[in-house]
């Protein structure tokens, strides 16, 4: 059957909030289904979050940060170890949902009436879920297709799970006799059965315990053998982790494991798959959660105009609409070998083998039919990857050069790329957003809430990709150029390509079969798993995190911020840290970190500042040079002054208020110029960045050019407008459902919690955006507004630094006073300034034409270039060997000579003080023939000792061996010369 994910994810949930409602006794107040928290990680342990545990670290430990002992969640994680077969393989993704049920404490009562439970209850509940009929609120799976596993302990069965073991044993004998029930539990080892893996004879030490798998039997035609043998055939669907242990000891070396008195359950099960097999489809993305994403890339392949004769398979099936159709023809036949015959009328009804596949072959069928499955793997990766980018966007994380950013960016790159080898040409992936969203808004909100951010970042994205494209092309052709036929080409080189450039080693290996190079697999491989250590992609890492300040938030709750309401107030010290380590007393001349109950310190965050100020106590003071937030705790960071300072001081903490009325000005101007830039320049203005300080503000923003005096203008206009009619800043909490509905902004780059803060500024609402900063009572409050400075960030990037207050008035000052120095200088008229400069720049660049003329080159020389010239075929060739002569000067010569003759070649070369130089550059129409100066040109500069490059029409090339002249002009004429006869 085709199951709705919808109500499959809703199912999970209401069963496990039912079950553990009722070990509870029915005495739980309120629900058991907790939301997926960010795929943003609350520490560095990991890129991403990437199982369903993460949330409940601290609840794990005993710290019920969530007030209960049991939960159920989808959650939403990400993992990128395997991106190379995603789409390849039955099951691989890079973002996915997992299902899951946890018990904190087996036994124990949390605040909420909720009950902590153990093997018994995880072990029956899981196996009702899986089997029970639909419309008893189970998945009614086949019992048959069932299989599961429990640890086995060590070489000799030491430690083997007999508990786990004989529960099971109760569930199945009542379905199968002993023979087949011997069939159907295995018993496997610690590296397949114990989380962490190998923890019993390895490491790491810390809570840990057996796990119980539950499998799912794909069919006879993934092969034979069982659970431990054939993981092709029998798919993992569900994993319950009894974390009963505290491993301590030699690690790695054999460890000693010691029960806790607290027990738990964190049960995970990949929803992609459950989704697979009730769907009864080969792999998860044929599943119905691909479906409408696949149907719209066909859907948009149509809409692309064509570029050429060639085209793929893939596009001429969606023109004639019969795609949907060999995607269920290639599920159904998914692991038949062989060309299905529903193929030939396929074909047929297409228009024909020749009508779109062009090349000589006797299996003309075969060979279209594994190109459309290459199609359909790189379709299937396409929905994948804009699905993985649009939940990363939405939690806040943006493409860049590194971390999650990095990782997002590539996985952009892959599918664009995928989408230029079915037949696209230009951004597309944006245009899948909507689609996705319809499919999951309904249990993520938060994807409608940036939908349009999403979307306009993603076809940034998709533009300079597009351009970088084209200069990876040009590099490899500047690499190939300096290498002989049977030469290895790098594999720190290809690795370079495919990672800065965006080009895939396969196009790279193509270039190296025409050229008759060998590819440095090798050294590809070593470089790509360098990355992999260096940007932590798919990181696990320890979820456990141990120090100083996981011991402050097993003890305290998180700290009480005052600072929307005071910049002063009275506290009490509850930790802190020196060198990481947690102190009771310091004494004066000790830098530390000071944690309090609560603070009116405001912890650095959304792009602001993190406070300064003092902490005192009677003859102590604690001098705050910063203050960071984290989970949710702030943390003074600085130095005692004098005195001693105790855990559990009760001190003032004074914010600098005067410091902080400035952030505060910059921080409310930020979200007007927001506004303001999205009314000059347009919608697709998203905000990529800010820095918010006492002295300026800086802010990044999508657009892709730079700014006119005019929109700068305007932009500064709008924003003192508002400044000027002084309003009230409005703030309201809410939750983010309700903030969208009211119009309010999200930043792209931030995540938000259950609650957010909405901040309305100027009239008629000017600005309403989501933000947890703070800001000015009234926006004229602000003072003055000026724009520093506009530019680029990155591609595709602007970057505005702007100023308020009296920073801003200083600045008009400085700008009155050169204007002023302008006029004396000039000695110009009132309001004649400018166009006395004009005048002044007009009569200089005269005077540096005439210098040009007067020197340099002159007739004799150009006539002796052009008597020596030669002619190939309709070309005229110049070759000329000079002395003395600079790079500007040879690109005079060349613009001179072209001016007289087309089509023509021009190489020249200049020696003099140690150095040699090369040009050559060609007219447009030889090459529109073929001919590439960058090539030539690289070939020569080995000559003269250096190197060079360019584009097909000019380039220019370096070398330290001016006496290697004579035989690099040589050379280049002989190339000039071949190149034209091949033309």
């Amino acid at each position: 059957m085709k199951v709705d994910p919808n109500d499959l994810r809703q199912r999970f949930l209401r069963f496990f909030d039912q079950r553990m409602k009722e070990h509870a006794g029915g005495k739980v107040k309120g629900s058991l289904v907790l939301p997926s928290s960010s795929l943003q990680p609350p520490d560095a342990s990991t890129l991403f979050t990437s199982a369903g545990m993460h949330q409940f670290k601290d609840d794990f430990t005993g710290n019920l940060v969530h007030g209960t002992r049991a939960a159920t969640t989808v959650q939403k994680c990400m993992r990128t170890p395997d991106l190379e077969n995603v789409g390849k393989t039955a099951r691989h993704h890079t973002f996915f949902e997992m299902l899951g049920f946890f018990s904190f404490g087996d036994g124990l009562t949390g605040p909420n009436g909720s009950k902590g439970f153990f093997k018994k209850e995880a072990i029956r509940w899981i196996w009702d879920f899986y089997t029970l009929p639909w419309d008893k609120g189970g998945c009614g799976l086949d019992t048959s297709k069932l299989y599961v596993s429990v640890y086995g302990g060590d070489e000799k069965g030491e430690g083997r799970d007999e508990e786990a073991a004989s529960l099971w044993t109760e569930i199945l004998g009542k379905l199968w006799k002993p023979d087949e029930l011997k069939k159907r539990i295995f018993y496997l080892g610690e590296h397949d059965n114990f989380w962490p893996a190998g923890a019993p004879s390895e490491g790491p030490n810390g809570v840990c315990g057996p796990c119980s798998e539950i499998f799912f039997d794909l069919g006879d035609e993934y092969g034979q053998g069982d659970v431990a043998s054939n993981g092709d055939r029998f798919m993992e669907i569900g994993n319950i982790v009894f974390t009963q242990y505290e491993r301590s000891g030699p690690a790695p070396g054999k460890g000693t494991l010691t029960p806790l008195p607290a027990k738990n359950i964190d049960f995970g099960g990949g929803f992609e798959r459950l989704v697979m097999v009730l769907d009864s489809v080969p792999t998860t993305l044929d599943s119905s959660l691909f479906a409408l994403t696949r149907v719209r890339v066909g859907e948009l392949i149509r809409q692309m105009p064509k570029t050429s004769q060639e085209t793929s398979i893939y596009r001429v099936l969606a023109e004639s609409e019969l795609l949907n159709e060999a995607r269920s023809l290639f599920v159904a036949e998914f692991m038949r070998p062989g060309v299905p015959k529903a193929f030939h009328s396929i074909v047929e009804r297409a228009g024909g083998v020749q009508s779109f596949w062009t090349k000589a072959s006797q299996e003309p069928l075969g060979i279209l039919w594994n190109e459309l499955r290459d199609c359909f793997v790189r379709e299937k990766r396409i929905a994948d990857h804009v699905r993985a980018a649009l939940f990363c966007m939405s939690d806040g994380m943006q493409p860049s050069n590194e971390k999650q950013g990095y990782v997002i960016r590539n996985i952009i790159r892959r599918a664009y790329w995928d989408g230029r080898s079915l037949g696209f040409h230009g951004p597309f992936l944006h245009a899948l957003i909507e689609t996705v969203v319809g499919s999951y808004s309904g249990a993520y909100a938060e994807l409608s809430r940036m939908q349009s951010q999403v979307q306009s970042v993603m076809e940034q994205e998709e533009v300079n990709f597009e351009r970088t494209i084209a200069r990876g092309h040009e590099r490899l052709t500047d690499i190939t150029v300096f290498l002989k036929k049977g030469d290895l080409f790098p594999g720190d080189k290809a690795f370079d390509l495919y990672s800065t450039y965006g080009l895939p080693p396969e196009v790279i290996k193509d270039e190296c079969r025409t050229r008759e190079l060998r590819f440095d697999q090798l050294g590809f491989d070593r470089a790509f798993d360098g990355f992999r250590k260096i940007s932590g992609a798919g990181k696990v890492g320890s979820v456990f995190e141990k120090g100083w300040f996981q011991e402050v938030k097993g003890k305290h709750k998180p700290s009480q911020f005052l600072g929307y309401e005071t910049c002063e107030a009275e506290c009490k010290v509850i930790a802190i840290a020196r060198n990481g380590e947690l102190f009771d007393i310091i004494e004066a001349g000790d830098s530390a970190v000071v944690v309090l109950d609560r603070t009116p310190f405001y912890g650095e965050s959304g792009g602001q500042v993190g406070d300064r100020g003092s902490l005192v106590h009677d003859e102590s003071s604690f001098e705050v040079a910063d203050t960071q937030k984290r989970d949710d705790y702030f943390l003074h960071e600085g130095k005692l002054l004098h005195g001693k300072l105790r855990v559990g001081d009760a001190v003032t903490a004074r914010v600098d208020n005067q410091r902080r009325d400035r952030v505060r000005a910059n921080h409310s101007a930020t979200h007007l110029m927001h506004a303001a830039l999205r009314k000059v320049l347009g919608d697709h203005v998203v905000q990529r960045g800010s820095e918010v300080g006492p002295d300026r503000l800086r802010f990044d923003f999508s657009h892709p050019k730079a700014l006119t005096f005019e929109e700068r203008q305007e932009i500064e206009r709008l924003v003192n407008e508002q400044v000027q009619a002084n309003t009230e800043v409005g703030t309201s909490v809410m939750a983010p459902e309700d903030a969208q509905k009211a119009g309010a902004m999200a930043l792209f780059g931030e995540k938000y919690g259950d609650k957010v803060r909405v901040l309305t500024m100027g009239r008629d609402g000017f600005s309403k955006e989501l933000c947890g900063g703070t800001h000015v009572a009234r926006t004229g409050d602000i003072g003055y507004f000026r724009i520093v400075s506009e530019g680029s960030s990155s591609a595709g990037v602007r970057r505005i630094e702007a100023v308020t207050g009296q920073d801003a008035y200083e600045l008009a000052a400085e700008e009155a006073k050169l204007l002023a120095q302008l006029h004396a200088a000039t000695k110009a008229q009132p309001g004649k300034v400018l166009e006395k400069v004009e005048g002044l720049l007009k009569e200089v660049k005269d005077l540096k034409g005439k210098a040009k003329k007067g020197g340099g080159v002159d007739e004799k020389q150009l006539k002796s270039i052009r008597d020596a010239a030669e002619t190939v075929g309709d070309v005229t060739v110049y070759v000329a060997e000079l002395e003395g002569v600079d790079a500007p000067d040879l690109l005079t010569i060349s613009d001179a000579l072209r001016q007289d003759d087309a089509p023509s070649a021009i190489l020249l070369g200049s020696r003099g003080e140690g150095r040699a130089l090369l040009l050559l550059s060609f007219t447009k129409d030889l090459v529109g023939r073929g001919l590439h100066a960058g090539k030539i040109v690289g070939e020569m500069a080995r000559l003269v000792g250096g190197g060079g490059g360019g584009k097909p029409e000019i380039a220019q090339a370096g070398g330290k061996n001016p006496e290697g002249m004579s035989e690099a002009l040589a050379t280049g004429r002989k190339r000039i010369r071949e190149a034209l006869e091949k033309a």
